[in-house]
């Protein structure tokens, strides 16, 4: 066995000097391979990117526009805060704002306490339905709540014309 491995030495030994006495010259390397965008797949993929943003440009606008009653809503909510309209005209917007949203048929004819509940069920943390008795006083008996019952009523307004679930 160590005969087999001297003669494999031997054997690389001598190529190493064949090879050393060659006079072979620099190594000689192919041409840059030039990258061009003629292969079919570069269209396609910019094509498929294209077609992604439209997409997706899309449906923003559509969203958006499918959200131009919450804008409004707000809009005119902004004027019950700064004292251009009566509070009273918040509960309006809400009304205004579920009819679109979820129909009149569902919505229109609910009223008290249900009307309240429904409020508090479509959106997360709003709560009507804690102050449903002042706000019964404000619509029924034109008494002006307090300070924290309008921030209330406001803050919980706000909420949940932002927020609702309109599906």
């Amino acid at each position: 066995m160590s005969m087999l491995v001297r003669q494999d030495s031997l054997a690389t030994d001598s190529l190493v000097h064949l090879a050393a006495k060659l006079d072979l010259g620099p190594l000689q390397e192919p041409s840059a391979v030039p990258f061009s965008f003629e292969t079919i797949g570069w269209p396609i993929l910019g094509g498929l990117v294209l077609l992604g943003i439209l997409i997706v440009g899309f449906l923003k606008v559509r969203a958006y526009r499918k959200n131009a009653y919450r804008r409004s809503a707000l809009a005119e909510l902004e004027r019950v805060v700064s004292g251009q309209s009566p509070l009273v005209h918040s509960l309006v917007l809400l009304k205004r704002t579920a009819m679109h949203a979820y129909g009149r048929d569902q919505v229109g004819n609910m009223y008290g306490k249900a009307w309240y509940m429904f409020l508090d069920k479509k959106a997360q943390g709003v709560q009507f339905a804690s102050i449903y008795d002042r706000i019964e006083r404000l619509v029924y008996q034109e008494e002006q709540p307090d300070e924290q019952v309008r921030k209330a009523i406001i803050s919980n307004t706000k909420k949940w014309i932002r927020d609702h679930d309109a599906s």
